[in-house]
């Protein structure tokens, strides 16, 4: 949960243009309505900036998350994606697990489509 409210933080920063520091609460009691506010804050983020690069690539890592929580379950739903995500798959590794690597950049901002 972290996890993901960091990232949304990260990407209400990129969306609005102002660089945002996620700063999870300490105790893990906090969490959820802390992912709860980042979530409603990405929400309102996209709302004032539909055509931002951003919203299909957030999309994308949300997807892979779900599928992630998803197969700790003891029955797993069979869950299909449309192909049109996998374009993203590269630009993320990039930007996210590769940044500084040749041809990446920096990993600051991935290139707008």
């Amino acid at each position: 949960m972290t996890h993901i409210a960091s990232l949304h933080c990260a990407v209400i920063g990129l969306v609005l243009d102002r660089p945002l520091q996620p700063s999870p609460p300490p105790g893990w009691d906090d969490v959820l309505g802390w992912w709860d506010g980042q979530r409603l804050a990405l929400r309102e983020a996209l709302v004032r900036n539909p055509g931002s690069p951003w919203t299909p690539r957030l999309a994308h890592a949300t997807a892979i998350h779900r599928l992630d929580a998803e197969s700790a379950l003891a029955r797993p739903a069979p869950t299909r994606l449309p192909t049109e995500f996998t374009q993203w798959a590269g630009e993320i590794v990039c930007a996210a697990v590769l940044p500084g690597s040749a041809g990446c950049g920096s990993g600051d901002r991935l290139p707008a489509r």
